[in-house]
């Protein structure tokens, strides 16, 4: 076979996004409804209900990954990462940058965040070796060589503005572009067989909405306006009557989330659901080397949070997670959809993308410091407002995901991956 037709499952590898919202990964990223830093990432409308200015960081401080990966009748390969702090491989722009601010105006009862990264030559390269791979149907061993990564720009916003004291709305926007070459070298011999030129850019605006029923029950709504994602390609791997070596991959995506919150005096318990429908989708097919539609599936996702107050300043947060498959497993033939195959498989491996289906457990602790007392019209401290200009949060988290595929998918074979890791969000609020 020619192993240099597989080179152009590399392009994936720079679609660095996930088209869903993460908020706090220790109260399973709930929260549609949540006055919170964490509720702002997930619904703009949020906003609206924030009467603070927030700064928040959020760290990594440990990080353990492990992928397994099994075709039939061969050993299974299994890849282990670690990490501490920042993680190094840009998921700062999967799903928010690690710092992010928040403005509010409560006489206007209104809020918002931006986030602007200029141009920026990234640098440094990133080398994948022995990466399994299923091309014409055959097994092969590949090296990959990222290099010359460019941000060409990244811009985040949100605005959240309240009416009355029930309901109110808000929007998103968020755009990335990227830029890299990669070579492609089979591990055996080290011969180089191609570079190829790529770059992506996606964008996204959404709008949310959010009602307040009473003191202890909310609604929020989250819904895409706009959505796009496209890889262009320079390459003559895939073959094109029209002689054409530029190649547009599309990725759309049609989402829905509706989200409730519980509260009391000593509890809040969210509780979101996400949809996100299928629609035509083009890829490669390693097994037969051209592009063909995606075999997509719609999916509901589940979410789930509980911040349990122990005291004023102390709490106890637990969460859990459930994110189905959304590619199924395609075929090999020249009629068949592409299913789960090698663009999914050097997102796992070279960006610590997630594999689907899988659940997410989540427990930890949050401690607020720095209590600050609210000054009334003429200077004078509100009698009873206050509140704490410090949150700290930090716990464990353990995610676990499994697929097998058909033998005769597009890429057959059996994957399981676990993570453990060990976030920590500070957050200041003046």
């Amino acid at each position: 076979m020619s192993i240099h037709k597989a080179t152009l499952f590399v392009t994936i590898a720079l679609i660095l996004y996930s088209s869903k919202s993460d908020g706090g990964v220790l109260i399973g990223d709930a929260g549609l409804s949540q006055s919170t830093i964490d509720g702002f990432n997930l619904n703009p409308a949020n906003l609206g209900f924030s009467s603070l200015n927030y700064l928040d960081f959020k760290l990594l401080i440990y990080s353990e990954d492990t992928l397994a990966i099994q075709y039939r009748g061969l050993d299974p390969i299994v890849k282990k990462q670690k990490g501490s702090f920042i993680n190094t491989k840009l998921s700062a722009f999967q799903s928010g940058t690690p710092v992010s601010a928040t403005l509010s105006h409560p006489e206007y009862k209104l809020a918002y965040t931006f986030v602007f990264v200029p141009p920026v030559a990234i640098g440094s390269s990133l080398t994948l070796r022995n990466i399994p791979l299923v091309a014409l149907e055959s097994q092969n061993y590949v090296d990959i060589k990222v290099k010359n990564l460019k941000l060409n720009g990244y811009l985040a916003g949100k605005i959240g503005k309240r009416f009355g004291k029930s309901f109110s709305i808000g929007s998103s926007i968020r755009y990335l572009s990227l830029a890299a070459e990669a070579d492609v070298i089979e591990s055996a011999s080290q011969i180089s067989f191609l570079s190829l030129d790529q770059e992506i850019a996606i964008g996204n605006i959404s709008m949310g909405m959010r009602y307040d029923f009473s003191s202890s029950f909310s609604l929020g709504l989250v819904f895409d306006l706009f959505s796009m994602g496209f890889t262009d390609i320079k390459t003559d791997l895939v073959p094109s009557p029209s002689g054409e070596t530029n190649y547009e991959l599309q990725n759309p995506t049609d989402s829905f989330a509706v989200g409730i919150e519980y509260r009391n005096k000593s509890r809040s318990l969210w509780l979101d659901s996400y949809y996100k429908r299928a629609k035509e989708e083009e890829t490669v097919s390693l097994a037969s080397g051209t592009l063909k539609p995606k075999d997509n599936y719609t999916t509901i996702s589940f979410r789930a949070g509980l911040q349990e107050k122990f005291s004023r300043r102390l709490s106890l947060l637990s969460g859990y997670r459930y994110e189905p498959a959304s590619v199924g497993s395609g075929g090999s033939g020249p009629d068949s959809k592409a299913g789960f195959g090698t663009f999914e498989m050097i997102q796992l491996v070279a960006f610590g993308s997630d594999l689907t289906p899988f659940h997410q457990l989540s427990v930890g602790g949050q401690v607020r410091l720095g209590r600050v007392r609210v000054k009334g019209k003429k200077g004078k401290k509100a009698k009873g407002k206050s509140f704490y200009s410090f949150i700290i949060s930090s716990g464990l988290v353990y995610k676990e995901a499994s697929l097998g595929v058909d033998d005769e998918g597009d890429q057959p074979g059996a994957y399981y991956q676990k993570s453990f890791s060990v976030p920590l969000d500070i957050t200041y609020r003046f």
